[in-house]
């Protein structure tokens, strides 16, 4: 199920240099949701994208934040990522957004 999908362990200080961040959002995203805060309203968008089977733009547009944001210090645990993704694809299916 999607509460198993794999992660990429990166550290803290890090994580807040990238956009999934808690708070960061309302520096780049403008929500179509006015009355979610800006974390919610990003999460709300992800939903979204899910629902209407855009799975794979999400993945690949934070691994490209997170590069960006980074470099390439996470090369190792992007390959590890991608690789444990689709072995949980081929096992599970694409992730179906909930509710």
């Amino acid at each position: 199920n999607a509460d198993n999908l794999p992660t990429i362990a990166i550290s803290k200080e890090d994580h807040k240099l990238t956009d999934s961040y808690a708070g960061k959002q309302r520096k780049r995203y403008i929500s179509i949701f006015p009355d979610l805060e800006p974390g919610e309203a990003y999460k709300a968008g992800v939903i979204q994208m899910i629902k209407e089977g855009r799975f794979v733009e999400i993945v690949r547009d934070e691994i490209y934040n997170l590069i960006d944001q980074c470099g390439h210090k996470y090369d190792g645990g992007i390959k590890q990522y991608l690789e444990a993704l689709r072995q949980y694809i081929e096992k599970y299916g694409v992730p179906k957004a909930k509710g």
